[in-house]
């Protein structure tokens, strides 16, 4: 996992700002964790007192899980913005769309894309762990919006289009 060039991994014209507030949380959350594996570990701490503020101190465990699952197991790598970047990376669309799928019980869809991304004994664990993060913010009250997914090389969805207008 790593953090992705500004220009790099089909971006989309949508801006971190452009997002609802559930969106822009789970993207910070997923960039700090990020951040604080190549810079150092007390940024974790952020994170807890983040998910601490958002009433959801469970969070922050059940996201540790699904980020190690995303940069131990995946089998490409995946790219995440810094926290100061005001663009959306593929990769990022990508994994809130996985959460959508599964707030919405589409979970053989969410476990298609998952496929793209992990062996096929992975994607029931990675599934499962998703599918608890996406719940507790589902109960939480933090919805993520289902993204408009087509096809790219084949049979299996992974690139989202953005259900945002283009900024530029």
């Amino acid at each position: 996992m790593h953090h992705a060039p500004e220009a790099g991994d089909s971006p989309s014209k949508t801006e971190h700002v452009d997002l609802p507030l559930s969106e822009q949380f789970v993207l910070w959350a997923a960039r700090l964790w990020v951040k604080s594996q190549h810079f150092g570990p007390t940024l974790h701490l952020n994170l807890r007192n983040g998910f601490r503020a958002a009433n959801m101190e469970e969070g922050y465990l059940m996201l540790d899980r699904v980020m190690t699952r995303l940069s131990t197991c995946a089998t490409r790598d995946i790219g995440f913005h810094c926290t100061c970047c005001k663009g959306i990376t593929g990769h990022e669309h990508t994994v809130l769309g996985i959460i959508a799928e599964f707030q919405t019980g589409e979970d053989e869809n969410a476990r298609l894309i998952l496929s793209d991304w992990f062996q096929p004994v992975m994607v029931d664990v990675a599934g499962r762990e998703f599918q608890e993060f996406a719940m507790l913010l589902r109960e939480n009250g933090l919805h993520i919006r289902a993204r408009q997914w087509f096809s790219v090389g084949g049979e299996h969805s992974s690139a989202p289009i953005s259900p945002l207008p283009s900024i530029h």
